[in-house]
């Protein structure tokens, strides 16, 4: 969702994907309530949409803000402090809302994704995602990042708004779920080949959510987060498991302490837990929330 949504409009849609919990909701203890990691201070990331935990430098996440924002990469440690920002050479933030990162376990190289796929009325032609090796701070002495490559998709049953993008770490398997239908849907993101026209996204399944704005799988593979904003769901994964097999399976319904404008979350880089950002909603702080596995 954006802030340049007019106000009336994003109150509705905030309504309508709440989750009615009763007396007779099962929440999952398979976490401890959230608790204060540290505030974000940096006013750059004040429409944080999408974030994950960094391969190459312990400790840290990777941020990046949606429409409206430059195309910038920002590294903070599990204090909310900014370590670092990226510009990325040749690239342009329509509207970024979700990350990921796959380590090549034979290199240990570990390359990430911004995925430009956010589109609130439905009209984008095409979305892309972007690619990018990840750096290594104290490798660099400088603040842009060259290489980058843009792979351009469009879905195969016509625009659609989504926020939420997912890579399995086991077979680098790609998918996006939507945002706003009533049951969003999951598609399946072809791996990607250069110098090619646009490429298509396969419907494959759909979920008994709307408004879902991020997740994120463990970096063992063997446990998937999705949220909107005001319920966390989560599934366990075997090695048997494709993540679309997940995805049939019933969810739990975890603990969240609903945030102003929650759009993201990961894992930590230990998979002692996780972690939530929102977007700043002044005068209300923005803060970086962690969940530590009970």
């Amino acid at each position: 969702m954006k802030i340049a949504l007019p106000f009336l409009f994003v109150f509705t849609i905030i309504i309508i994907g709440k989750i009615n919990f009763t007396e007779d909701t099962v929440f999952s203890h398979r976490f401890y309530p959230a608790i204060n990691s540290g505030e974000i201070s940096d006013i750059r990331l004040e429409e944080a949409s999408g974030m994950v935990a960094s391969r190459s430098n312990p400790g840290s996440f990777w941020v990046i803000n949606d429409s409206g924002n430059d195309a910038s990469l920002f590294l903070i440690d599990k204090n909310g402090n900014t370590r670092m920002s990226y510009s990325i050479d040749g690239q342009e933030n329509f509207d970024w809302e979700d990350l990921a990162i796959y380590t090549d376990k034979s290199t240990g190289n570990s390359q990430i994704y911004i995925a430009d796929i956010g589109d609130n009325f439905a009209l984008r032609n095409h979305i892309s995602i972007i690619l990018l090796d990840e750096p290594k701070v104290i490798d660099r002495n400088d603040s842009i990042l060259y290489g980058s490559k843009n792979y351009c998709f469009r879905y195969e049953d016509g625009p659609r708004d989504a926020e939420t993008f997912l890579v399995d770490p086991d077979t680098k398997g790609m998918y996006i779920i939507s945002k706003r239908e009533k049951n969003v849907r999951i598609y399946e993101v072809p791996q990607f080949v250069d110098n090619t026209d646009t490429m298509n996204l396969s419907y494959k399944q759909s979920l008994p959510f709307y408004n879902v704005t991020s997740g994120d799988i463990s970096q063992d593979g063997t446990e998937i987060l999705l949220k909107n904003y005001n319920a966390i769901f989560y599934w366990k994964k075997s090695s048997s498991e494709s993540v679309l097999d997940v995805f049939a399976k019933e969810h739990e319904l975890l603990t969240y302490s609903p945030e102003p404008q929650g759009e993201a979350i990961a894992w930590s880089e230990e998979n002692n837990g996780f972690y939530t950002l929102s977007e700043r909603n002044r005068p209300l702080s923005q803060i970086l929330y962690f969940y530590k596995r009970n």
